[in-house]
């Protein structure tokens, strides 16, 4: 299934196995899931959500400091 990744970076295409949750897309792109917030359609969703063919999910990269 294709889901569309949209970040600050811009957007990017990515191929998934049916029934991939929003936590594969980490493991695909090589990026921590901890560094950011996961949202489809305006609702923030964890990482075990499943994931349908043609989701768009926004990552927002968390910005942290002292």
């Amino acid at each position: 299934m294709k889901i569309k990744i949209l970040r600050k970076e811009g957007e990017k295409t990515i191929e998934l196995e049916e029934g991939a949750t929003a936590s594969e897309i980490f493991r695909k792109l090589g990026e921590s899931s901890e560094a950011y917030i996961i949202k489809r359609a305006e609702e923030v969703i964890i990482g075990e959500e499943p994931l349908s063919d043609g989701d768009e999910l926004e990552l927002i990269k968390i910005i942290s400091g002292g």
